[in-house]
C-alpha cells in the first residue's frame, strides 16, 4: 500500500476508529495523575473523523471530548475549581472545532482534486513519425484519441506558424 493512499479522503475508515482512539485517550487520562493533561491528544480522533467522516462527526467529537474531560476533572479527579474546568473545556472545544473545520475543508479540497486530476503515467509507446500511440491491445491510435479516452482532456486543432508556412507558404506570404 502506498503511503499517500493512507491519507486519501475517499478511503473509507470506520467512524469507530475515531471513537476507539477517543476512548483510549480518555482511558489513559483516567489512569494518569490529574496534573498530567492529555487533552492535546484529543486532536488525533478529531483529525481522523474530520478527514474521513466529515465535519459533522469531527464537531461531535470536538464537543464530546472536552465535555467528558470536564466531567472527569470536575467529579472524578477534582484538582481545580469548577471555573477553571469550564474555561479549559471551552478552550478545548474552540480549538478542536477550528481543527475540525480546517481538516474537513482540506479533505473536501483533496477529494475535489482527486476527481479533477487524471494522470497518464508510465511509458507510452509512440510512433516517431506519425505520433500514433500503441495501446494495450497492440493497436495504434491517434494521439488525441488515446489521451481523450484516458483523461478529461479535449483537443482543439489549429496550425502553428511554422506549419502554416510549410503547408500554405505561398498563401501566407501573399496575405
Amino acid at each position: 500500500m502506498k503511503f499517500e493512499s493512507l491519507f486519501d479522503p475517499d478511503r473509507k475508515i470506520s467512524l469507530w476508529v475515531s471513537f476507539l482512539a477517543s476512548a483510549l485517550i480518555i482511558g489513559i487520562d483516567l489512569f494518569t495523575p490529574p496534573q498530567i493533561l492529555l487533552g492535546i491528544f484529543f486532536v488525533l480522533p478529531v483529525l481522523i473523523a474530520g478527514w474521513y467522516n466529515g465535519l459533522r462527526w469531527a464537531l461531535v467529537l470536538s464537543f464530546t471530548l472536552p465535555f467528558v474531560r470536564f466531567f472527569i476533572a470536575t467529579f472524578i479527579e477534582p484538582l481545580w475549581d469548577v471555573s477553571y474546568n469550564i474555561i479549559n473545556a471551552i478552550d478545548r472545544f474552540v480549538v478542536l472545532s477550528i481543527v475540525s473545520l480546517i481538516t474537513a475543508r482540506l479533505s473536501i479540497s483533496t477529494k475535489r482534486l482527486h476527481q479533477e486530476v487524471k494522470v497518464l503515467e508510465g511509458l507510452i509507446p509512440i510512433c516517431a513519425n506519425c505520433k500514433k500511440i500503441r495501446d494495450q491491445n497492440q493497436e495504434w491510435q491517434p494521439l488525441e484519441k488515446y489521451i481523450t479516452e484516458r483523461s478529461d482532456v479535449q483537443f482543439t486543432h489549429g496550425l502553428c506558424p511554422d506549419c502554416m508556412k510549410l503547408l500554405y507558404g505561398d498563401y501566407v506570404k501573399k496575405s
